[in-house]
């Protein structure tokens, strides 16, 4: 199964009764951090195909997007003996 990675601009943090509390999906940049280190905030959104960056700092259409997945997808299956 091929996963999708999208990393957005953080949305301000939620304010509750007792203070701040950060949205937690927002930590898990590790995979990326080379990424935002080198570009920073300029390469948001950041899209991942099976962990691999293949859009960075543009939405890509949906058919862009259904042409990277089934590329990538082309690539990691094995291909059947004949």
């Amino acid at each position: 199964m091929t996963t999708v990675t999208v990393f957005e601009h953080a949305p301000p943090p939620l304010i509750g009764v007792c203070g701040v509390v950060p949205d937690r999906a927002f930590e898990a940049f590790e995979g990326v951090t080379d990424a935002l280190a080198t570009d920073g905030p300029r390469c948001l959104p950041l899209i991942l195909v099976d962990g691999v960056i293949v859009s960075s700092g543009v939405h890509p259409t949906r058919t862009q997007l259904a042409r990277v997945v089934g590329q990538h997808r082309s690539q990691t299956e094995p291909t059947a003996a004949r």
